[in-house]
Protein backbone atom coordinates (compact mmCIF):
# COMPACT_ATOMS: atom_id res chain seq x y z
CA UNK A 1 0.00 0.00 0.00
CA UNK A 2 1.79 3.75 -1.29
CA UNK A 3 1.29 6.59 0.34
CA UNK A 4 -0.76 7.96 -2.57
CA UNK A 5 -3.14 5.38 -2.51
CA UNK A 6 -3.56 5.61 0.99
CA UNK A 7 -4.45 9.58 1.17
CA UNK A 8 -6.64 8.86 -1.71
CA UNK A 9 -8.90 6.59 0.66
CA UNK A 10 -8.40 8.96 3.51
CA UNK A 11 -8.29 12.33 2.02
CA UNK A 12 -11.74 13.17 3.31
CA UNK A 13 -11.42 12.46 7.10
CA UNK A 14 -7.93 14.54 7.01
CA UNK A 15 -9.98 17.76 5.43
CA UNK A 16 -12.11 17.01 8.25
CA UNK A 17 -9.95 17.07 11.32
CA UNK A 18 -8.00 20.30 9.43
CA UNK A 19 -11.73 21.89 9.49
CA UNK A 20 -11.84 21.02 12.78
CA UNK A 21 -8.37 22.02 14.21
CA UNK A 22 -9.46 25.84 12.38
CA UNK A 23 -12.80 26.08 13.87
CA UNK A 24 -11.40 25.16 17.02
CA UNK A 25 -8.39 27.61 17.01
CA UNK A 26 -11.07 30.51 16.27
CA UNK A 27 -13.48 29.74 19.09
CA UNK A 28 -10.21 29.50 21.59
CA UNK A 29 -8.72 32.72 19.81
CA UNK A 30 -12.68 34.33 20.55
CA UNK A 31 -12.46 33.76 23.94
CA UNK A 32 -9.11 35.88 23.96
CA UNK A 33 -7.10 33.33 24.91
CA UNK A 34 -3.03 33.93 24.12
CA UNK A 35 -1.92 33.20 20.86
CA UNK A 36 0.83 30.89 21.98
CA UNK A 37 -2.10 29.13 24.25
CA UNK A 38 -3.74 28.76 20.89
CA UNK A 39 -0.98 27.56 18.96
CA UNK A 40 -0.07 24.69 21.69
CA UNK A 41 -3.38 23.03 21.35
CA UNK A 42 -3.30 23.19 17.66
CA UNK A 43 -0.21 21.27 17.90
CA UNK A 44 -2.04 18.62 20.12
CA UNK A 45 -4.37 18.44 17.75
CA UNK A 46 -1.93 17.94 14.81
CA UNK A 47 0.14 15.29 16.81
CA UNK A 48 -2.79 13.20 17.77
CA UNK A 49 -4.11 13.20 14.58
CA UNK A 50 -0.62 12.78 12.53
CA UNK A 51 -0.30 9.51 15.34
CA UNK A 52 -3.62 8.17 13.90
CA UNK A 53 -2.91 8.67 10.68
CA UNK A 54 0.17 7.32 10.89
CA UNK A 55 -0.85 4.24 12.72
CA UNK A 56 -3.78 3.55 10.16
CA UNK A 57 -1.01 3.65 7.56
CA UNK A 58 1.37 1.50 8.90
CA UNK A 59 -1.08 -1.15 10.03
CA UNK A 60 -2.88 -1.45 6.51
CA UNK A 61 0.86 -1.26 4.70
CA UNK A 62 2.51 -4.23 7.00
CA UNK A 63 -0.90 -6.38 6.62
CA UNK A 64 -1.34 -6.03 2.70
CA UNK A 65 2.46 -6.06 2.08
CA UNK A 66 2.67 -9.49 4.26
CA UNK A 67 -1.18 -10.68 2.46
CA UNK A 68 1.04 -10.12 -1.19
CA UNK A 69 4.18 -11.35 -0.09
CA UNK A 70 2.34 -14.71 0.98
CA UNK A 71 0.48 -15.13 -1.82
CA UNK A 72 3.34 -14.59 -4.53
CA UNK A 73 5.07 -17.19 -2.36
CA UNK A 74 2.17 -19.83 -2.94
CA UNK A 75 2.63 -22.62 -5.46
CA UNK A 76 -1.53 -23.06 -5.40
CA UNK A 77 -2.65 -19.23 -4.98
CA UNK A 78 -6.07 -20.33 -4.41
CA UNK A 79 -4.58 -21.64 -0.54
CA UNK A 80 -4.23 -18.13 -0.25
CA UNK A 81 -7.44 -17.69 1.79
CA UNK A 82 -6.75 -20.96 3.65
CA UNK A 83 -3.13 -19.37 5.04
CA UNK A 84 -4.09 -15.84 5.18
CA UNK A 85 -4.33 -13.88 9.06
CA UNK A 86 -7.99 -12.11 9.51
CA UNK A 87 -6.28 -8.73 10.09
CA UNK A 88 -6.88 -6.54 13.28
CA UNK A 89 -8.81 -3.96 11.96
CA UNK A 90 -12.88 -3.87 9.72
CA UNK A 91 -11.57 -4.02 6.90
CA UNK A 92 -9.40 -6.87 6.82
CA UNK A 93 -12.01 -8.44 8.31
CA UNK A 94 -14.31 -8.12 6.25
CA UNK A 95 -11.82 -9.18 3.67
CA UNK A 96 -11.02 -12.02 5.05
CA UNK A 97 -14.71 -13.48 6.00
CA UNK A 98 -15.64 -13.02 1.82
CA UNK A 99 -12.24 -14.88 1.07
CA UNK A 100 -13.27 -17.96 3.14
CA UNK A 101 -16.43 -18.00 1.84
CA UNK A 102 -15.14 -17.70 -1.32
CA UNK A 103 -12.21 -20.81 -1.40
CA UNK A 104 -15.33 -22.80 0.25
CA UNK A 105 -17.48 -22.58 -2.66
CA UNK A 106 -14.71 -23.07 -4.74
CA UNK A 107 -13.53 -26.10 -2.44
CA UNK A 108 -16.81 -27.03 -3.43
CA UNK A 109 -17.14 -26.68 -7.15
CA UNK A 110 -14.13 -28.69 -7.36
CA UNK A 111 -15.55 -31.36 -5.12
CA UNK A 112 -18.37 -31.38 -7.16
CA UNK A 113 -16.55 -31.51 -10.46
CA UNK A 114 -14.11 -34.04 -9.25
CA UNK A 115 -17.06 -36.96 -8.25
CA UNK A 116 -18.25 -36.11 -11.79
CA UNK A 117 -14.87 -36.48 -13.59
CA UNK A 118 -14.44 -39.70 -11.42
CA UNK A 119 -18.13 -40.92 -12.73
CA UNK A 120 -17.18 -40.46 -16.16
CA UNK A 121 -13.75 -42.34 -15.69
CA UNK A 122 -15.59 -45.33 -14.46
CA UNK A 123 -18.12 -45.14 -17.16
CA UNK A 124 -15.89 -45.19 -19.83
CA UNK A 125 -13.34 -48.32 -18.11
CA UNK A 126 -16.43 -50.32 -17.92
CA UNK A 127 -17.42 -49.10 -21.53
CA UNK A 128 -14.35 -50.41 -22.05
CA UNK A 129 -14.62 -53.83 -20.35
CA UNK A 130 -17.74 -54.14 -22.21
CA UNK A 131 -16.53 -53.42 -25.75
CA UNK A 132 -13.89 -56.12 -25.35
CA UNK A 133 -16.43 -58.56 -25.57
CA UNK A 134 -17.79 -58.18 -29.11
CA UNK A 135 -14.47 -57.25 -29.94
CA UNK A 136 -12.86 -60.56 -28.84
CA UNK A 137 -16.22 -62.45 -30.61
CA UNK A 138 -15.33 -60.77 -34.06
CA UNK A 139 -11.79 -61.38 -33.65
CA UNK A 140 -12.60 -65.12 -33.53
CA UNK A 141 -15.22 -65.47 -36.12
CA UNK A 142 -12.00 -63.97 -38.47
CA UNK A 143 -9.99 -66.65 -37.58
CA UNK A 144 -12.39 -69.42 -38.18
CA UNK A 145 -13.20 -67.62 -41.62
CA UNK A 146 -9.99 -66.62 -43.40
CA UNK A 147 -10.45 -64.84 -46.29
CA UNK A 148 -9.19 -61.51 -48.13
CA UNK A 149 -12.06 -59.88 -46.92
CA UNK A 150 -11.85 -61.12 -43.26
CA UNK A 151 -8.52 -59.97 -43.45
CA UNK A 152 -9.23 -56.22 -44.13
CA UNK A 153 -11.79 -56.35 -41.53
CA UNK A 154 -9.55 -57.78 -39.08
CA UNK A 155 -7.01 -54.63 -39.61
CA UNK A 156 -10.28 -52.87 -38.86
CA UNK A 157 -10.74 -54.66 -35.61
CA UNK A 158 -7.20 -53.95 -34.76
CA UNK A 159 -7.29 -50.41 -34.89
CA UNK A 160 -10.44 -50.27 -33.32
CA UNK A 161 -8.93 -52.15 -30.25
CA UNK A 162 -5.82 -49.59 -30.19
CA UNK A 163 -8.61 -46.59 -30.09
CA UNK A 164 -10.48 -48.95 -26.96
CA UNK A 165 -7.00 -48.78 -25.43
CA UNK A 166 -6.52 -45.05 -26.09
CA UNK A 167 -9.83 -44.48 -24.22
CA UNK A 168 -8.94 -46.63 -21.12
CA UNK A 169 -5.34 -45.12 -20.72
CA UNK A 170 -7.05 -41.71 -21.17
CA UNK A 171 -9.87 -42.66 -18.86
CA UNK A 172 -6.87 -43.32 -16.37
CA UNK A 173 -3.75 -40.59 -16.95
CA UNK A 174 -5.76 -38.74 -14.57
CA UNK A 175 -4.97 -41.15 -12.06
CA UNK A 176 -1.99 -42.61 -12.80
CA UNK A 177 -1.02 -42.01 -9.13
CA UNK A 178 -3.12 -44.12 -7.64
CA UNK A 179 -2.18 -46.98 -10.52
CA UNK A 180 1.63 -47.49 -11.10
CA UNK A 181 4.27 -49.88 -9.58
CA UNK A 182 7.62 -48.01 -10.24
CA UNK A 183 10.63 -50.61 -10.36
CA UNK A 184 13.87 -51.53 -12.10
CA UNK A 185 13.94 -52.37 -15.57
CA UNK A 186 15.70 -52.59 -18.75
CA UNK A 187 15.02 -50.79 -21.69
CA UNK A 188 15.70 -54.34 -23.35
CA UNK A 189 12.64 -55.37 -21.64
CA UNK A 190 10.89 -52.71 -22.47
CA UNK A 191 11.46 -52.44 -26.25
CA UNK A 192 10.63 -56.54 -26.66
CA UNK A 193 7.31 -56.19 -24.61
CA UNK A 194 6.16 -53.17 -26.86
CA UNK A 195 7.06 -54.81 -29.84
CA UNK A 196 5.64 -58.43 -28.64
CA UNK A 197 2.29 -56.15 -27.82
CA UNK A 198 2.45 -54.75 -31.58
CA UNK A 199 4.00 -57.48 -33.82
CA UNK A 200 0.81 -57.98 -36.01
CA UNK A 201 1.12 -54.44 -36.73
CA UNK A 202 5.05 -54.33 -37.53
CA UNK A 203 4.73 -57.76 -39.85
CA UNK A 204 1.38 -56.82 -41.98
CA UNK A 205 3.15 -53.57 -42.91
CA UNK A 206 6.23 -54.92 -43.07
CA UNK A 207 8.42 -52.93 -40.81
CA UNK A 208 11.94 -53.99 -39.85
CA UNK A 209 13.44 -53.26 -36.28
CA UNK A 210 16.70 -53.01 -35.25
CA UNK A 211 17.82 -52.59 -31.57
CA UNK A 212 21.04 -51.90 -30.16
CA UNK A 213 22.54 -50.97 -26.36
CA UNK A 214 19.62 -51.94 -24.63
CA UNK A 215 20.85 -53.42 -21.68
CA UNK A 216 20.43 -50.12 -19.89
CA UNK A 217 18.78 -50.01 -16.22
CA UNK A 218 15.68 -47.25 -15.93
CA UNK A 219 13.30 -46.89 -12.95
CA UNK A 220 9.22 -46.67 -14.49
CA UNK A 221 6.53 -48.54 -14.81
CA UNK A 222 6.42 -51.65 -17.09
CA UNK A 223 2.55 -50.99 -18.05
CA UNK A 224 2.22 -47.53 -18.42
CA UNK A 225 5.44 -47.13 -20.42
CA UNK A 226 4.71 -50.14 -22.82
CA UNK A 227 1.50 -47.99 -23.61
CA UNK A 228 3.82 -45.36 -24.50
CA UNK A 229 6.05 -46.95 -26.67
CA UNK A 230 2.93 -48.67 -28.55
CA UNK A 231 2.11 -45.14 -29.80
CA UNK A 232 5.22 -44.38 -30.79
CA UNK A 233 5.39 -47.69 -32.54
CA UNK A 234 1.64 -47.22 -33.87
CA UNK A 235 3.17 -43.49 -35.32
CA UNK A 236 6.15 -44.42 -36.91
CA UNK A 237 3.99 -47.17 -38.64
CA UNK A 238 1.32 -44.99 -40.10
CA UNK A 239 3.92 -42.82 -40.94
CA UNK A 240 6.39 -45.20 -42.87
CA UNK A 241 7.72 -45.00 -46.15
CA UNK A 242 6.48 -47.62 -48.29
CA UNK A 243 9.15 -50.51 -49.14
CA UNK A 244 12.12 -50.83 -46.73
CA UNK A 245 10.89 -49.14 -43.92
CA UNK A 246 12.75 -49.47 -40.67
CA UNK A 247 12.28 -48.69 -36.68
CA UNK A 248 15.24 -48.12 -34.80
CA UNK A 249 15.50 -48.86 -31.01
CA UNK A 250 19.01 -47.89 -29.12
CA UNK A 251 19.57 -46.85 -25.93
CA UNK A 252 22.28 -44.05 -23.90
CA UNK A 253 23.36 -44.57 -20.28
CA UNK A 254 23.88 -39.96 -19.31
CA UNK A 255 24.25 -38.77 -15.52
CA UNK A 256 20.94 -37.51 -15.97
CA UNK A 257 19.41 -41.03 -16.71
CA UNK A 258 18.82 -43.55 -19.34
CA UNK A 259 17.87 -42.72 -22.77
CA UNK A 260 15.75 -44.42 -25.29
CA UNK A 261 15.83 -43.26 -29.00
CA UNK A 262 12.98 -44.23 -31.26
CA UNK A 263 13.58 -44.07 -34.96
CA UNK A 264 12.52 -44.81 -38.25
CA UNK A 265 13.08 -43.50 -41.84
CA UNK A 266 9.21 -42.44 -42.81
CA UNK A 267 7.98 -38.95 -43.60
CA UNK A 268 9.22 -37.01 -40.75
CA UNK A 269 7.43 -34.16 -39.35
CA UNK A 270 7.32 -30.30 -40.97
CA UNK A 271 9.83 -28.09 -38.61
CA UNK A 272 6.97 -25.73 -38.18
CA UNK A 273 4.53 -28.86 -36.35
CA UNK A 274 7.66 -30.00 -34.47
CA UNK A 275 7.08 -27.69 -31.24
CA UNK A 276 3.36 -28.71 -30.76
CA UNK A 277 3.12 -32.25 -31.71
CA UNK A 278 2.75 -33.08 -27.72
CA UNK A 279 -0.44 -30.76 -27.74
CA UNK A 280 -3.76 -32.13 -26.95
CA UNK A 281 -5.69 -32.37 -30.47
CA UNK A 282 -3.19 -31.20 -32.18
CA UNK A 283 -2.82 -33.35 -35.64
CA UNK A 284 -0.22 -30.90 -37.91
CA UNK A 285 0.48 -31.33 -41.93
CA UNK A 286 1.33 -35.04 -41.46
CA UNK A 287 -1.93 -35.91 -39.90
CA UNK A 288 -4.33 -34.49 -42.14
CA UNK A 289 -2.08 -35.04 -45.17
CA UNK A 290 -1.16 -38.88 -44.87
CA UNK A 291 -3.56 -39.91 -41.99
CA UNK A 292 -6.59 -39.94 -40.18
CA UNK A 293 -5.21 -38.71 -36.96
CA UNK A 294 -6.89 -37.64 -33.85
CA UNK A 295 -3.86 -35.29 -31.88
CA UNK A 296 -4.17 -37.51 -28.73
CA UNK A 297 -1.55 -40.19 -29.34
CA UNK A 298 1.59 -38.05 -28.56
CA UNK A 299 -0.46 -35.90 -25.61
CA UNK A 300 -1.17 -38.57 -24.09
CA UNK A 301 2.30 -39.79 -23.91
CA UNK A 302 3.70 -36.41 -23.09
CA UNK A 303 1.02 -36.45 -20.04
CA UNK A 304 2.27 -40.31 -19.08
CA UNK A 305 5.71 -39.40 -19.07
CA UNK A 306 5.42 -36.17 -16.98
CA UNK A 307 3.72 -38.57 -14.42
CA UNK A 308 6.26 -40.97 -14.38
CA UNK A 309 8.97 -39.11 -13.55
CA UNK A 310 10.15 -39.27 -17.50
CA UNK A 311 10.67 -37.05 -20.35
CA UNK A 312 9.87 -36.98 -23.95
CA UNK A 313 10.60 -34.67 -26.85
CA UNK A 314 11.15 -35.14 -30.90
CA UNK A 315 13.64 -34.53 -33.45
CA UNK A 316 13.17 -35.18 -36.80
CA UNK A 317 16.11 -34.98 -39.70
CA UNK A 318 15.96 -38.12 -41.66
CA UNK A 319 12.46 -39.47 -40.38
CA UNK A 320 11.29 -39.06 -36.77
CA UNK A 321 13.34 -39.55 -33.74
CA UNK A 322 11.40 -39.63 -30.23
CA UNK A 323 13.91 -39.86 -27.40
CA UNK A 324 12.91 -40.64 -23.32
CA UNK A 325 14.89 -40.07 -20.37
CA UNK A 326 13.87 -42.30 -17.61
CA UNK A 327 15.17 -41.66 -14.23
CA UNK A 328 18.09 -43.76 -12.93
CA UNK A 329 17.39 -44.01 -9.60
CA UNK A 330 13.85 -44.36 -7.47
CA UNK A 331 14.40 -41.23 -5.52
CA UNK A 332 12.26 -39.28 -7.61
CA UNK A 333 9.00 -41.30 -6.55
CA UNK A 334 9.89 -41.05 -2.66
Amino acid sequence: MTIGRFLKDYYLYMLIAAAIATVTGIFLSAFSLPPHAVLFVLMLFAVAFIFFFAREYIKRKRYYTALRDLFDKLDKKFLIAELMDAGDFAYSAIFYEILQRAGKSMNDEIAAYKLRSEDYAEFLEGWVHEIKTPIASARMTIENNRSPVTDRIDEDIMRIERYVQNVLFYARSSIVEKDYLIREVTLAQLVSKALKENSKLLIENKIEVRMEELDIAAFTDEKWMVFILGQIIANSVKYAQAGNAIVRFWGEDTPQGALLHIADNGIGIPPADLPRIFDKGFTGENGRKYAKSTGIGLYLCKKLCGKLGAHIYAKSEHGTEIVLTFPKTDMFFR
